[in-house]
């Protein structure tokens, strides 16, 4: 929050203006927050990064800018980069790696692919290794924990 020399604009929080504003609508969202200057500003919702505004010398309104399919964002976030794969899906966003949808016998986080262990099955989409479960004809604890071989049934 910036004043003028006379009287000090008070901005809406989360956002701020250059010295010597007068209006409300001088007021720009913050960065991780979006909406139209003088607005409440709200924080930037998952699947999304608000960049802000590079300059404060036009007040515009600060975007939403939507992350690549397959990917989300914790609120809040301000950049590209700020885009992860969903669980259950595979890829690297920052490398160029658009995120699928994992395949079948695999689980993924973080955008990374961990198999299920032999005798094991998931579908494809799979998040937790707990997804994993025994195919049909074995038994063993699912998940493919350490007592996981299966023995055929």
């Amino acid at each position: 929050i910036t004043g003028g020399s006379s009287a000090q604009l008070k901005c809406p929080a989360n956002s701020q203006s250059l010295p010597r504003s007068g209006a409300i609508t001088d007021c720009s969202c913050s960065v991780g927050h979006h909406g139209a200057p003088g607005s409440s500003c709200p924080i930037c919702e998952r699947e999304f990064y608000c960049p802000g505004l590079s300059s404060y010398l036009s007040p515009a309104a600060a975007p939403m800018v939507a992350c690549p399919a397959g990917t989300t964002t914790p609120l809040g976030s301000v950049r590209l980069s700020d885009c992860k794969c969903k669980p259950g899906y595979e890829g690297s966003p920052a490398g160029g790696l658009p995120c699928d949808v994992c395949g079948p016998n695999v689980w993924c986080t973080n955008g990374v692919v961990a198999p299920c262990k032999a005798n094991y099955e998931a579908p494809p989409g799979s998040s937790l290794r707990e997804d994993c479960r025994c195919k049909p004809g074995w038994y063993g604890p699912d998940g493919g924990g350490p007592d996981g071989g299966g023995g055929g049934g």
